[in-house]
């Protein structure tokens, strides 16, 4: 039997770093936004975070700003 590990929502699905989501320490409303909320995200990043555990954690700013080719 498999068991199937709960990715930690905290931590930036590429790096293992804080990804400082407000979703993840239950905020995430328009009176407590997410930082990401503003943030444009590159298609090839997405795509690398979405390989790693189907899109269930964030991203960080570091591997935001750092780019898909960076960042794994």
């Amino acid at each position: 039997m498999t068991v199937k590990q709960t990715p930690d929502r905290g931590s930036c699905v590429l790096c293992g770093e804080p990804n400082d989501c407000a979703l993840a320490r239950g905020g995430g409303t328009s009176e407590d936004p997410c930082w990401c909320f503003e943030a444009s995200f590159p298609a090839e990043l997405l795509a690398a975070a979405t390989a790693k555990d189907g899109g269930q954690s964030c991203v960080c700013r570091r591997c935001l700003e750092r780019g898909p080719s960076e960042s794994d």
